[in-house]
């Protein structure tokens, strides 16, 4: 009998027996989201990253490293202040930018600003 198989779970049905947790069981396919287009190419580029900011080397990045995925500080516009890390597609593209926080021991302040919260709805 396979590991797999639902009479080793207990029943033929795949109950559990008495004191044994049931089994999850598999997730049906996930929905595939085939009219969705793909993110479009940016037209422009962070080319005036600094590559040897201090706090990538706190994050334990390698000259190498920040070359091969093109990673780097960002000093202004919106991603100012934020290590700017490329997303691309499948063909090489630079679809995205993430942004991270440069510094693991301040807090980020808000990238958008914030919005303040009505407390009667919280």
């Amino acid at each position: 009998m396979s590991a797999d198989s639902d009479e080793e779970a207990g029943e033929p049905n795949g109950t559990p027996k008495n004191g044994d947790a049931p089994r999850p069981r598999p997730a049906s396919s996930s929905p595939v989201l085939e009219n969705v287009p793909p993110n479009k190419p940016l037209k422009f580029r962070l080319d005036k990253l600094e590559r040897d900011h201090p706090s990538l080397a706190e994050r334990g990045l390698t000259p190498e490293t920040i070359a091969e995925f093109d990673i780097g500080f960002c000093g202004k516009g919106m991603m100012a202040d934020r290590i700017a890390i490329p997303i691309h597609n499948p063909e090489g593209q630079v679809v995205a930018y993430a942004g991270r926080w440069p510094s693991c021991a301040a807090a980020a302040p808000p990238l958008f600003g914030t919005i303040p919260l009505d407390q009667s709805t919280v």
